[in-house]
């Protein structure tokens, strides 16, 4: 204690040194903050305060000047206490450290409690005794946690403290400089500015020194931090000791006094059976109890051990993942480093036994919680409702009931006791179970958080080294390795021997036989239901259903064959490094031979590719080349990569690996070519029928990545990064697969379109002909329009409705994000490290605190991310709303499109805002780019800001919509798409005509159907002089009555105009139901009142004009030539 006493006023005493040190050092600085202080702030805002003609306005943003000064000096003051306690640590933290690791020793020689200490104690106490060292183990133990973490913290602290430091002085330079160069304003509001800027200066300075202090007692605090880390870990590992000899004492006794209770229950059961068979039933029921007491505690018991091992395994994983931790701090992603990381992920345990075990762990709670239930309502019977012997006893004679008595009322005593411990063994047996729940979860956030970390690193890390010429010299022994024959002959030899008593391989082996013999009545089965699809009446989806089931039934036996070799290779007391190589290379190869062979099921002649989605003979030619060549070139040669994996020592850094790896690729990069080749490949016919598709237009991009990609993967895994490069080539054939799949999906999806399309006109077509019969034929009509021949209707089979298409490429869309999230969410995480490539910095404020904050790659990376997502979302989910809205809301197609149009908006606004904050943009960075808009709208962009307010005028308040009739000008058409600057117009020639925004908002507009569809119609008609007009109007309302499209509300009627120079001029007007039907009905009418007119033998006088000559003179004429 003297010792410690002395060492601490040493350390007081250097402490008060280095302070007056670092005063002076202060004391020669420049005086720039020379007089700063609270003070003086408040001093001057008193005075601003009392002086007159000072605006409310000046006032409070003097007032808001003066308070930011005043957080800075705030703020200096933090960075000084902090500067002293980082100066006393250099000399306490070294003394600390060293009476710590003394303490250490002495936690290390405690000795533990003998069992013989706890001998008086009852198992109550011990059980209470043990619930109170589990939760000091558990408090340890989140210390131990707690101060790994700070431990982590302070190991990186010096890059980050370094970097804030270079910050700190650029800004401390910059704003000295500015400094330098005033004087001291008399102005309040600069005065104010110079005081903030004085205050900033001091807080810098102090954060300089702050950080420079850090930096130097950085060694001493983190040897401190580890001292106190290895004590706690001793802590808690002498109270993990603990709590194993009380539980392992606690279990001894709770089991001895089970046993001795069960075994007294046993025979009295067997003694009242004898003497008092009448109470056999109650005797047996005690017994029965006692025996789930035992089966209870003995489940208790493992549940105690499991909860032990649980914890063991947690504390051994992290104490793994803090090793490598720090490896990876120390080592960096060095090639040495790079195979420990992948043997520590090849050995991380499987996560989803651990989700089992919560499953059944749950189910036991479950079942534990219902059993206690049971257990307390028999308990709570037994103590409110005394038992009355008279009634248990009833059927005992009246001599013998007295002598019974005395051992019922034993049993009923000794029932109510085996109930209490059952409720209090149930009891402890939940606790535990929750103990272990608690431990399962950990033990599953720890290997999550080490197999992220482990996921973070492995793809940047090299795992063997760049290959040389000096390394094919290695390939010959290699070779011998592989080509073993030894080796290969044992493992025929003892798969051969192991036959004649393998039963269940035969069995097996017959049923796969049996799947062969069924393949030709499968196949026959598939053909037969491609026949019924092409016919009108008997197309049906259940048949492509048929067929696409029985696609998949085909590569069912030899891939069953596979896993049937695969698995006897396994068989066996003792299996040869070869024969588990070629059983794991088989189980691999089954998954991508039974894909390859549904595909090419798929495209068999007559199957579904051909009967059923109508694809072209010749794209599924160039598909079944395609598998072929896949399934004899990759699948050899990724069956060779693994089995080189498995028996060459070398691991990953063989050259046969690397070349059987580079055949692989190579592979599935030429089957990209044949599949995807815009002219040779076997989507050319659909590039060639869709010339203006996305994917057409962007096929040398996407085209080039992959074919290229796999040859990059190829150079990747020469270069040593061989893990990487199989990892993402993996991840490329999941993507290709996820592609194929997707595609089969929207054929089929297609495909149950085109059926119930074909179906409803066929169905259409059939009553309209039964119409048609039950009306008799026409007298009047030509001979050749008596009879009618039926043909059944031509059906588009290509095309699909909008509304459905839109549909389904939404869905198609979604399972395409899910799919790839599922894909590459294991290498995302190695995305992280891009975050530590700096591109450029800019100024943010972090805690109050202005900082120099830089953006990453993987800031750039995400904006990419952004965009791409933004684009594809703005394009595709308002149509999906526009969808939703038709399907479940009776909204207006105008309705709809305004709501389209502006959640197209909303999602491109809050892309651009999320891209703006990914580069770290601010409301203040942009100030200037707003104000420069605010002037260029004031000038050159009004009128594009005009057309644009009017859009959104247009879309709120909707005097127009989408598929309305409108009049602009001379101009009249439908509206077809309202957008940001214009709105387009589709005219009766079938022109567009484009029409700013602001014309329809300022000028005058003509809507033909705004708030009613309903338009009326004027015909005018001329009769000759003489003729009957009555009869004329009388023909033309039965002309319009008879028209099925105008309405008989308002009622039709024509009334006599004038006369006119060649006739007596009638108008009929009337009214139909829809603009759209304009022009069709007016020349309808104009025939029908033709006809009727023709008919009754009335004229329809043409323009006649008399010519008068004077002839009193000679009549002159000249001829011109032209």
């Amino acid at each position: 204690m003297r010792n410690t006493s002395w060492r601490i006023l040493l350390a007081m005493l250097l402490s008060c040194i280095s302070l007056g040190l670092a005063a002076a050092g202060d004391s020669t600085s420049e005086d720039h903050v020379a007089g700063v202080n609270a003070s003086l702030l408040n001093s001057e805002l008193a005075n601003v305060q009392a002086k007159e003609g000072v605006s409310a306005e000046q006032l409070k943003a003097i007032s808001s000047i003066y308070d930011e000064a005043k957080d800075w000096l705030s703020q200096a003051d933090r960075y000084k206490s902090s500067t002293r306690q980082f100066i006393a640590s250099r000399t306490s933290a070294p003394l600390k450290a060293k009476d710590i690791r003394e303490s250490l020793r002495r936690i290390l020689d405690k000795k533990l409690p003998r069992a013989s200490q706890y001998k008086n104690k009852s198992l109550e106490e011990l059980e209470q005794l043990l619930e109170t060292e589990k939760a000091t183990q558990a408090a340890k133990e989140a210390r131990v946690a707690e101060l790994a973490h700070l431990v982590s913290l302070e190991a990186n602290r010096p890059d980050a403290a370094r970097k804030q430091l270079e910050a700190s002085n650029k800004q401390l330079d910059e704003l000295r400089d500015s400094l330098s160069t005033q004087a001291l304003p008399v102005d309040s509001l600069a005065l104010a500015q110079y005081r903030r800027d004085q205050a900033r200066m001091l807080a810098l300075k102090n954060q300089v020194a702050m950080l420079e202090q850090e930096m130097l007692s950085h060694p001493a605090r983190l040897t401190l931090s580890k001292a106190q880390l290895e004590q706690a870990e001793a802590e808690a590992a002498l109270a993990g000791r603990q709590v194993s000899v009380l539980e392992d004492l606690v279990n001894q006794r709770r089991k001895k006094e089970v046993e001795q209770v069960s075994k007294v229950e046993a025979e009295k059961e067997q003694d009242i059976t004898e003497k008092y068979p009448a109470l056999k039933g109650i005797a047996a029921e005690n017994a029965r109890l006692g025996k789930e007491l035992k089966e209870t505690t003995q489940a208790l018991e493992k549940a105690s051990k499991r909860d032990n091992d649980l914890r063991n395994q947690a504390q051994r994983m992290e104490a793994e993942y803090r090793s490598t931790q720090r490896k990876v701090e120390i080592a960096g992603l060095r090639e040495a480093l790079g195979q420990v990381l992948l043997e520590h992920r090849k050995n991380l345990p499987d996560p989803r036994k651990y989700k089992k075990q919560e499953a059944r762990l749950r189910k036991h709670v479950t079942e534990t919680g219902l059993r206690q239930i049971r257990y307390r309502e028999l308990l709570r019977r037994e103590n409110a409702l005394e038992p009355d012997p008279e009634i248990l006893l009833k059927d005992v004679p009246e001599a013998q009931r007295s002598e019974l008595l005395p051992p019922l009322k034993q049993l009923l005593e000794r029932k109510r006791q085996l109930l209490e411990k059952l409720v209090a063994t149930d009891e402890a047996y939940l606790r535990a179970l929750s103990e272990q729940e608690v431990m399962l979860r950990r033990v599953q956030d720890i290997l999550g958080a080490y197999d992220g970390f482990l996921a973070e690193h492995l793809l940047w890390v090299r795992n063997t080294t760049v290959i040389g010429l000096d390394d094919l010299k290695k390939i010959p022994g290699e070779l011998q390795t592989l080509l073993n024959i030894n080796a290969w002959y044992e493992v025929g030899r003892n798969f051969v021997a192991q036959l004649p008593n393998a039963y269940l391989f035969h069995l097996m082996l017959a049923l796969v036989l049996a799947a062969f013999w069924l393949r030709r009545h499968v196949r026959s089965a598939l053909i037969r239901a491609s026949e019924a699809v092409g016919k009108p009446a008997g197309g049906n989806f259940s048949a492509t259903l048929k067929a696409l089931f029985y696609s998949m039934l085909l590569p069912v036996a030899p891939v069953l064959l596979m896993l049937l070799l695969a698995w006897q290779l396994k068989q066996g007391t003792v299996v040869s490094p070869y024969a588990d190589a070629l059983a794991e290379a088989i189980y691999w190869a089954s998954k991508p031979v039974y894909s390859l062979l549904l595909l090419r099921a798929l495209a068999c002649r007559r199957g579904v590719l051909e009967a059923h989605f109508r694809w072209r003979l010749a794209s599924i030619q160039r598909l079944r080349k395609a598998i072929n060549f896949l399934l004899a070139t990759f699948i050899p040669a990724s069956m060779l990569t693994i089995i080189l994996v498995n028996v060459e020592s070398s691991g990953l850094a063989g050259i046969l690996l690397k070349f059987s790896f580079m055949a692989a690729a190579l592979s599935q990069s030429f089957f990209v070519y044949l599949v995807f080749h815009a002219k040779k490949g076997v989507i050319a016919s659909y590039l060639k029928q869709h010339p203006d598709s996305f994917l057409r237009k962007s096929r040398w991009l996407w085209f080039s990545l992959a074919v290229v990609i796999p040859v990059l993967l190829v150079i990747l895994s020469l270069m040593g990064y061989v893990y990487t490069s199989a990892t993402l080539l993996n991840q490329v054939i999941n993507t290709l697969w996820l592609a194929a799949g997707l595609v089969v999906l929207q054929q089929l999806a297609e495909h149950w379109l085109l059926l119930s399309r074909r179906r409803i006109a066929y169905q259409a077509a059939v009553e309209r002909y039964k119409a048609m019969a039950e009306n008799k034929p026409d007298e009047h009509a030509p001979e050749g329009e008596k009879e009618v021949e039926f043909k059944e209707p031509k059906v588009d089979l290509v095309t699909l409705s909008k509304a459905s298409r839109k549909l389904l490429n939404a869905a198609i869309l979604i399972a395409a994000v899910v799919g790839l999230w599922l894909i590459w969410s294991e290498s995302l995480p190695a995305l992280v490290v891009l975050d530590t490539i700096p591109l450029w910095q800019h100024t943010a404020m972090v805690n109050g605190v202005e900082t120099r904050v830089p953006v990453t790659l993987g800031n750039l990376l995400l904006v990419v991310a952004i965009a791409v997502t933004t684009l594809v979302a703005s394009r595709n989910l308002p149509a999906l709303l526009e969808i939703v809205l038709l399907q479940y809301f009776n909204l207006s197609s105008g309705s709809r499109y305004a709501m389209r149009t502006l959640t197209g908006y909303l999602i491109a606004a809050t892309g651009m805002v999320l891209v703006f904050q990914a580069v770290g943009g601010s409301w203040s960075q942009i100030q200037w780019l707003v104000a420069a808009l605010g002037v260029g709208i004031g000038f050159g962009l009004q009128e594009i800001v005009a057309n644009f307010i009017s859009g959104l005028i247009i879309l709120f308040e909707r005097p127009i919509r989408v598929g309305d009739f409108v009049t602009v000008g001379d101009s009249d058409g439908t509206v077809t798409r309202i957008q940001i600057r214009a709105t387009t117009i589709l005219t009766r020639d079938r022109k567009e005509l484009l029409v700013p925004n602001k014309e329809f908002i300022t000028g005058r507009l003509l809507n033909w159907s705004l708030s009613d569809q309903t338009t009326r119609l004027k015909l005018a008609v001329g009769i000759p002089y003489g003729a009957d007009v009555e009869l004329a109007e009388k023909l033309m309302l039965e002309a319009a009555a008879e028209h099925q499209l105008v309405l008989d509300e308002p009622r039709p009627f024509v009334y006599f105009q004038s006369f006119g120079d060649s006739a007596l001029l009638l108008e009929l007007r009337c009214v139909i139901d829809s603009v759209d039907y304009r022009i069709a009905t007016l020349s309808e009418l104009h025939h029908a009142i033709n006809r009727k007119f023709r008919e009754a033998g009335m004229e329809i006088p043409f323009p006649q004009q008399d010519v008068h000559l004077d002839v009193r003179g000679a009549l002159e004429v000249k001829l011109q030539p032209e």
